[in-house]
């Protein structure tokens, strides 16, 4: 057994991995989300998850600040996420392959326009970070609300921006609306992530973040590919 102050402290890190997994996930804000239900049969639940084995005197030694650790873990469990999100999106999505010279706030207007005319009333659209500098450059390309990015498309109308990181799989823009599919997860500790500690040897811990979840798609039209020519 811990002792009470090696307790506290460690489940305070453990919330950690929490509050940095929903600080950097996308998926609450670009999908449709909700728990598993009885109906929901014949869906591959993928798995995702981070361990990782730690000493327990980071939880005894005042000098060790541990909360960078449980912080990345947070972060990289919603990198994998979101690969996954993509990954499938990509392989599913039967709507259009189009083509833009460059990523800049004229180019981007006019498909998501007539995107959204097509009865895609909640758009989203994924951008590679390393190709986005020019949209974010401009001084109406990007509009900022509540810590959300948005591409203002009209009065009313707005299509929410998510710039990937490198560690996501991600060359062309993905435009999507939020109805494509639904994000369907097995309830954990914390919504859909359980995190825990297990002792497994003397003075060490395994610490684990798992999910189980499926993105099924709904409205495999819903979604657009846009490739930025001259790029592989």
């Amino acid at each position: 057994m811990f002792m009470n102050e090696t307790q506290t402290d460690l489940e305070r890190n453990l919330h950690l991995v929490y509050e940095s997994y929903r600080l950097y996930s996308v998926i609450w804000d670009a999908t449709t989300t909700r728990a598993v239900q009885d109906t929901d049969t014949g869906l591959h639940f993928e798995d995702i998850s981070i361990s990782e084995v730690v000493p327990k005197d980071w939880f005894d030694n005042p000098a060790i600040c541990p909360e960078p650790f449980f912080y990345d873990m947070g972060r990289n469990l919603a990198i994998i996420e979101e690969n996954y999100l993509l990954r499938t999106v990509k392989k599913n999505v039967t709507g259009r392959t189009l083509e833009i010279t460059e990523i800049r706030r004229t180019s981007l207007v006019g498909i998501v326009d007539e995107f959204v005319q097509l009865n895609n009333l909640l758009p989203v659209l994924f951008i590679p970070a390393d190709l986005s500098a020019p949209l974010y450059a401009e001084p109406e390309g990007v509009e900022f609300t509540d810590n959300r990015e948005f591409l203002q498309i009209r009065p009313n109308v707005r299509a929410q921006l998510f710039p990937t990181s490198r560690y996501v799989e991600l060359r062309d823009l993905v435009l999507a609306d939020k109805t494509l599919g639904t994000w369907i997860y097995r309830l954990g500790d914390h919504n859909s992530l359980t995190v825990e500690a297990k002792r497994i040897e003397d003075g060490m811990l395994k610490i684990t973040a798992k999910m189980q979840v499926a993105y099924r798609i709904d409205r495999p039209t819903a979604g657009h590919i846009i490739h930025v020519a001259g790029m592989n």
